[in-house]
C-alpha cells in the first residue's frame, strides 16, 4: 500500500516538473520574441524605413513620439504615428 501510494507521489512529482519546465521554456520564448520585435522596430528606426516600423506594430497599434524642443525649453510635443 505505501509503495502505492510513493508510486503516485512520484508520478505527480515527475508531471509537476515537466510541466513547469515546459512553462519555463514558454516563458524564455516569449520574452526572446519581445525581444526580436523591439530590436526590429529599433533597426527599421535608425534606417529610416516607414513601412518596416509599420510592419512591428498591430493593425490598431500606435507609436507615440514625444518632442522637446532642442533649447530645452518650451513645451514638449506629443505626436502619434
Amino acid at each position: 500500500m505505501i509503495e502505492t501510494i510513493m508510486r503516485y507521489i512520484l508520478c505527480a512529482v515527475i508531471l509537476v516538473m515537466g510541466f513547469s519546465s515546459l512553462a519555463g521554456a514558454q516563458q524564455t520564448d516569449d520574452k526572446e520574441a519581445a525581444i526580436a520585435v523591439v530590436n526590429q522596430l529599433f533597426a527599421a528606426m535608425k534606417a529610416k524605413d516607414a513601412a518596416q516600423i509599420k510592419s512591428v506594430f498591430s493593425s490598431d497599434g500606435q507609436l507615440v513620439a514625444i518632442d522637446k524642443p532642442k533649447d530645452g525649453k518650451g513645451i514638449s510635443k506629443t505626436r502619434v504615428l
